[in-house]
């Protein structure tokens, strides 16, 4: 596929992410339009050289049944104006998908890196919100103040950073990727999203192989995100974050020899200790820990897991509709489930499950000759396993990433390293 289409993409992408992640209107359905008009002029131009497989129509078509699906139900309803988001982000995702598997080899390269690039520049600025106590960049809770950047909620950045740090840790070693990798990790800890951690750490599992080039600035990370979470309640730290904000991903740029295997557990040990004995010395940081690792948000979630499920069986086929509000069972009501397969059972029944489930699950049907998880799959394992913890498909611009990542990152290779590629090549192995 031509670039262009590439880079139309990508800047509709930006743009959803520097509008409050295209949440609100006109923004949630007119910027997905456009994503699908992008998408259906790559297939056509590419269709001969690289048709669309089975699995892909399968995800598309899968994404659209849904989308009609939830837009009747919603208009019967009258309840469409709070329904739209949703069907926004399946578009979206489905238009990214599409153009993603028209990519070649080196525009997927090139997406990759310009993925990288993206998530340095919105944990940069939502770093200096946060430095500047800038709202809504950065938003108070507990007494301290959230990274929450362009998309103006931290748990959405949390979300959008986790995929990015994924796509990071699996590019090829380099001064630039370190030094960015260095941001995303800080930003990402400075949202505090609790989701967004435990979506990094599945993320990485899966790509466990590359981690051992990325110990360095994944440490860097740490300690930048320590530095800004430690300054989150304080006034006058604003200075420190800054400085950490550079000299951090500059050191990153220093070229340091990747950690032998045996070595790797005990560099990680030492980094835990490091960053244990910044929190107990840091009033700051423990109190905002304490606060994270407490359950009186956990607690007010189970009441919306337990109306959503009530919703569920009250018509487990159709659902109670889309954008129908949660009646909480200490006499509240709610919007959001914070799960959204949970919320898609709740709104749309088991048709609608069913329909997202058989596009997830068709979206990680493995290629021809594949061996290992694509980094594009680990990409969608993270954004998953936020959605079970908060509303992220209510945003499609995290979605819209989540599709062209998931269907356009290069593909898995057996080492990071371009010598050890060269060297492989050499010897004559073949490439996976």
């Amino acid at each position: 596929m031509r670039l262009p289409l590439l880079d139309a993409m990508a800047a509709l992408i930006v743009v959803a992410i520097m509008r409050k992640g295209a949440f609100y209107p006109p923004d949630d359905l007119r910027l997905p339009a456009i994503a699908v008009a992008l998408g259906v002029i790559a297939v056509a131009l590419t269709w001969r050289q690289r048709p669309l497989q089975l699995r892909d129509v399968v995800v598309i078509g899968a994404l659209l049944g849904f989308s009609v699906w939830w837009y009747v139900d919603a208009h019967q309803r009258g309840q469409w104006p709070l329904a739209r988001q949703v069907v926004g982000s399946a578009l979206g995702f489905a238009a990214c998908y599409a153009l993603g598997r028209t990519l070649d080899d080196a525009s997927r390269r090139v997406l990759r890196s310009g993925a990288i690039v993206v998530g340095a520049l919105v944990s940069s600025v939502g770093l200096v919100g946060l430095a500047l106590r800038s709202q809504p960049l950065a938003l108070p809770a507990q007494n301290h103040l959230r990274l929450a950047g362009t998309l103006t909620y931290s748990n959405a950045t949390g979300a959008l950073l986790a995929m990015l740090l994924v796509v990071a840790v699996s590019c090829p070693a380099s001064r630039f990727r370190d030094a960015q990798l260095v941001l995303i990790t800080g930003g990402l800890l400075a949202t505090q999203s609790r989701g967004a951690l435990l979506a990094v750490l599945i993320g990485l599992l899966l790509t466990w192989r590359h981690l051992r080039a990325a110990v360095v600035p994944l440490a860097l990370g740490l300690f930048l995100g320590a530095i800004a979470v430690a300054g989150s309640g304080a006034h006058d730290r604003q200075w420190l974050l800054i400085a950490a904000a550079v000299a951090l991903p500059a050191a990153a740029l220093v070229r340091i020899p990747p950690i032998p295997g045996r070595w790797l557990a005990v560099a990680g040990a030492l980094i835990g200790l490091v960053v244990v004995a910044v929190a107990v010395t840091s009033n700051s940081l423990s109190d905002v820990a304490k606060s994270r690792s407490g359950t009186a948000s956990v607690s007010d979630r189970s009441y919306e897991w337990r109306a959503g499920w009530a919703d569920f069986r009250g018509a487990p086929l159709v659902g109670a509709g889309p954008g129908n509000r949660l009646h909480l069972s200490d006499g509240r009501s709610a919007r959001f489930v914070h799960n959204e397969p949970l919320q898609v059972a709740a709104d749309s029944g088991l048709v609608g499950v069913a329909l997202i489930t058989v596009a997830f699950a068709a979206s990680l049907v493995r290629r021809r000759g594949q061996r290992r998880v694509e980094p594009g799959s680990a990409v969608l394992s993270a954004f998953a396993v936020c959605a079970l913890l908060d509303f992220p498909w209510h945003l499609p611009a995290i979605p819209m990433t989540a599709g062209l990542l998931l269907a356009g990152l290069p593909y898995a290779t057996s080492n990071t390293s371009p010598r050890a590629a060269t060297q492989r090549s050499a010897r004559g192995a073949a490439p996976l």
